[in-house]
């Protein structure tokens, strides 16, 4: 199996088609930390999709495995991933909806998730490890302010399944899991209420006792795909011992009903180029040559 990801990195930000009294509303009166410049909303869009994204600065103390704690636990739109030197991509993915005329209502929504997950990164509810160990841990946040409203999802989701051909069964009281296509092997999305929204998490891998080097070229992996897809958010939930590789997307109950079909379709789109790749990193020689290749020196035993 070859070791070289057939991921495209997204392009760089060419136009800054937000409207400008968005982007002030996002960047007024924040003190997020940027690199040289105070924090801004850009836009890149293509036939299908609209990404928004910022860049800050990574907190001190903290590293890039802390983004997959963020993606695992942080509620929203908005996912973390890597950017050059010191810097965090915070992002939000839209796809773009046919029919669309106007300015889309789901902007200022997604600009505020941006901001939840940038006061989460500087020393909001999970912006230190003792914090984020609480967040995971169901404990919930520190401030008011950063708290997703709570709500009933009453959005039918085994009938929008059904409606758009996906397989879903109904594992509890909102909570339903659902097939993906092409992969490997049997996977599926889990798909819960989550406050004003719902939350799909596909578990791609757990482990508890594998060797060191898996267990770093396993997490060098999930951070390298952190950003390279749309929607679907790479993380690591921790239960006890058991860690667990998850791929994460959100959506609101509003969207629910336009949005569900695409995001299953890009959760199968990552689960599909990345199963191979996870189940190869268990044996210890592949790992240690993945890590070599993308200069990340092996941890020492």
């Amino acid at each position: 199996m070859s070791l070289t990801l057939p991921w495209q990195r997204p392009s760089r930000p060419l136009a800054h088609g937000v409207p400008p009294d968005h982007v002030r509303a996002v960047t007024a009166g924040d003190p997020v930390d940027a690199p040289g410049r105070e924090p801004t909303i850009c836009e890149t869009r293509d036939t299908d999709w609209l990404r928004l994204q910022t860049l800050v600065r990574m907190p001190a103390g903290l590293d890039t495995r802390a983004l997959l704690d963020l993606n695992a636990a942080q509620p929203g739109r908005a996912g973390f991933a890597p950017g050059a030197g010191n810097a965090v991509r915070i992002l939000c993915d839209l796809p773009l909806l046919p029919h669309q005329t106007g300015e889309d209502p789901r902007i200022a929504p997604a600009m505020e998730s941006i901001v939840r997950a940038m006061r989460a990164l500087n020393g909001g509810p999970i912006g230190d490890r003792h914090a984020r160990a609480s967040l995971i841990a169901g404990k919930g946040v520190q401030s008011v302010d950063d708290r997703l409203p709570t709500a009933d999802c009453r959005t039918p989701i085994a009938n929008l399944c059904a409606e758009s051909g996906w397989p879903c069964v109904e594992r509890a009281a909102d909570r339903w899991a659902v097939e993906l296509e092409g992969t490997t092997r049997f996977c599926q999305a889990v798909v819960t209420a989550d406050g004003p929204g719902v939350r799909l998490a596909v578990a791609l891998a757990d482990w508890t006792g594998i060797d060191a080097i898996c267990d770093q070229a396993l997490v060098e992996l999930l951070i390298a795909a952190a950003g390279v897809f749309r929607v679907a958010r790479p993380g690591i939930s921790i239960e006890g011992l058991r860690r667990t590789a998850l791929l994460v997307a959100w959506l609101p109950t509003e969207d629910v009903a336009t949005e569900l079909a695409t995001a299953l379709s890009a959760l199968s789109v990552a689960a599909a180029s990345m199963i191979g790749e996870i189940e190869a990193l268990r044996d210890p020689r592949i790992a240690g040559e993945y890590l070599a290749m993308n200069a990340r020196p092996p941890i020492a035993a």
